[in-house]
């Protein structure tokens, strides 16, 4: 099916997944998650582009670069520099996996961390700390002059941090070669969001992993994505005040005085929903106090009434159930006065925060 679609592939799923560990906080058995993926793209772009995304999702959520940091590397970078300062091919993995893991490592640990000598001597420790203490792209630069193959193969990762400057982005990104992502997939640009404090563990993470699909048994397509978990993500929105208050009722009830006005509210809940307007009205005819009681109910901070006399003027009730104040509002008017009504009310109308322009 791959071959019939149009590349680059945009992919995202929010599936809920499960996992038989220890909980913690961060960390629990069961949870939802953001999966974004480009497919077919194998250029520096794709990798701005959906690390950019993983940003503007935060941003949606009101976010700023003081209070989240991507921290971004690249294998193809690690690799060469490894290499060029004696780290042999069969010692990469190793030394990816000390890498990954040198900020949760005592001293002592670090010394005897690796296992067998002969895939990485216990003198290359102090080459792996250094390589793990660069930070930007300053320190990064002095690194790559030891090797022209260094400097060759970071530049898909210069590129992709000179599009995230480009769209205004910038400010949230730590080149970091501690990033190295513990699944050997990954081939190429790797990144981790984290909240600015270190705090909680990784908000999202993720990065290129080209020839994986083939390596399932897929077409060879390059391919990159994040996934982006709710638990840390939810610790964090309530940490900053940011968690959007819960509302799953609706916004308007729709109530008829007899079954002679029931067309005509039929047509106006229908024009209210095709506005974005969440509505319900009673599906089978009772009394209009009873009709009201169902709306409280349901968690409705409007109703709108219609009744004979109304509907002889053209008019519909417009009742504040909270207010217990009502008014008569024109029929033609009425998505305009409801839509004012919910603008007042946090709970009722849930927008998303307006992202600002990128700089």
């Amino acid at each position: 099916r791959a071959n019939g679609l149009k590349k680059p592939i945009r992919w995202f799923s929010v599936p809920q997944l499960f996992r038989y560990e220890r909980q913690q906080r961060g960390r629990l058995r069961e949870h939802f998650q953001l999966n974004c993926d480009l497919i077919g793209e194998p250029g520096p772009l794709g990798d701005a582009e959906i690390i950019a995304l993983a940003i503007d999702v935060m941003r949606g959520f009101g976010f700023t670069a003081g209070d989240i940091r991507v921290r971004v590397s690249d294998r193809r970078v690690l690799a060469a520099v490894l290499r060029a300062r004696g780290v042999p091919d069969p010692g990469l993995a190793a030394a990816y996996t000390f890498i990954d893991k040198i900020e949760r490592l005592k001293p002592a640990e670090r010394e005897s961390f690796f296992a067998s000598p002969e895939v990485i001597a216990p003198a290359r420790v102090a080459d792996l700390e250094a390589v793990a203490a660069i930070r930007g792209w300053p320190a990064l630069d002095a690194e790559l002059s030891r090797s022209p193959a260094s400097a060759a193969a970071a530049e898909p990762l210069r590129q992709a941090c000179a599009a995230l400057d480009a769209m205004g982005l910038g400010d949230f990104v730590d080149v970091d070669l501690t990033i190295v992502r513990g699944l050997a997939y990954y081939t190429g640009t790797v990144f981790e969001l984290f909240d600015a404090g270190r705090t909680l563990r990784a908000i999202c993470g993720g990065g290129r992993y080209d020839g994986l699909l083939q390596a399932l048994g897929g077409v060879d397509l390059p391919a990159l994505g994040f996934g982006m978990g709710d638990v840390v993500l939810g610790e964090l929105l309530r940490e900053r005040g940011l968690a959007p208050p819960a509302h799953s009722g609706i916004d308007v009830f729709l109530a008829a005085v007899s079954e002679s006005e029931l067309p005509g509210l039929l047509r106006l809940a229908h024009e209210l929903r095709d506005a974005g307007i969440r509505v319900e009205f009673a599906l089978a005819m009772q009394a209009v106090g009873k009709q009201l009681k169902l709306a409280d109910a349901r968690g409705a901070r409007l109703a709108l009434v219609l009744g004979p006399d109304e509907l002889a003027r053209g008019e519909v009730m417009l009742r504040d159930l909270g207010a217990k104040s009502q008014e008569p509002v024109a029929m033609g008017s009425a998505i305009g006065r409801v839509r004012a009504a919910l603008a007042t009310d946090p709970l009722a109308q849930q927008a998303p925060v307006p992202l600002t322009v990128h700089r």
